[in-house]
């Protein structure tokens, strides 16, 4: 139990190390856009802690941060049909 929360909390800790990267990122890319935005991908099971993270790092950073939650297979045919996106996240099960 324990190196499963242990696993949980090191997922989440990439996450918001990834979106604040993304973030910085664009940034430079489009600095003359006055309202920044991220499309990012997530996995349906992590919705929960990914919303929460997701509120704090737009209030903190002003910026909008679109974010579309399913299954990974639902996920991959989004992206390859819109060719957007700038963060995908999911979690595979071990085995």
């Amino acid at each position: 139990m324990r190196n499963k929360i242990i696993i949980f909390l090191g997922v989440i800790g990439v996450i918001f190390l990834a979106l604040v990267i993304v973030y910085f990122r664009r940034g430079e890319i489009k600095e003359k856009q006055t309202e920044k935005k991220l499309l990012f991908y997530c996995g349906a099971g992590l919705r929960p802690p990914v919303s929460e993270i997701v509120k704090i790092f737009s209030r903190e950073h002003n910026v909008k941060i679109d974010c579309t939650y399913a299954g990974a297979a639902t996920l991959r045919i989004q992206i390859q049909v819109t060719k957007r996106g700038d963060f995908l996240c999911r979690v595979m099960s071990p085995g």
